[in-house]
């Protein structure tokens, strides 16, 4: 099953409140808070595009940039042996840990079959 919605390169997870029978999620990769419910199926992707196109004025009135900012660095914590392990392997190869992983978590997301991340349905 499909829960995500994606528009003009962004994108929303949609979830499923049972208690208040609301579908319901967020604008990602952005700095801001914006949600966005409905009680129909069938009015998801309009209700989250509404959303985005209403953000994006927003920040066009005050003249924010709409997208959030990486730097590049993220902690992650792994087993001391997966550690060790992919130490070596990146030695081995000459090359330095922090290429190691860039180049093997690149190699996961071009394998994976979760289609793209960046669709700009209109």
């Amino acid at each position: 099953m499909q829960n995500t919605v994606r528009y003009k390169g962004y994108y929303s997870v949609v979830r499923y409140d049972a208690e208040n029978n609301v579908l319901y999620g967020k604008i990602e990769d952005i700095d801001d808070l914006v949600t966005f419910e409905c009680n129909e199926i069938n009015k998801v992707k309009e209700e989250f595009k509404k959303a985005v196109d209403d953000y994006l004025e927003m920040c066009r009135e005050i003249g924010k940039n709409p997208d959030k900012t990486y730097n590049g660095q993220f902690n992650v914590r792994i087993p001391p042996e997966l550690h060790k392990k992919i130490s070596y392997k990146a030695s081995v190869k000459g090359i330095s840990l922090n290429s190691y992983v860039t180049q093997a978590i690149t190699r996961y997301l071009e394998d994976s079959d979760d289609g793209d991340y960046i669709n700009n349905d209109q």
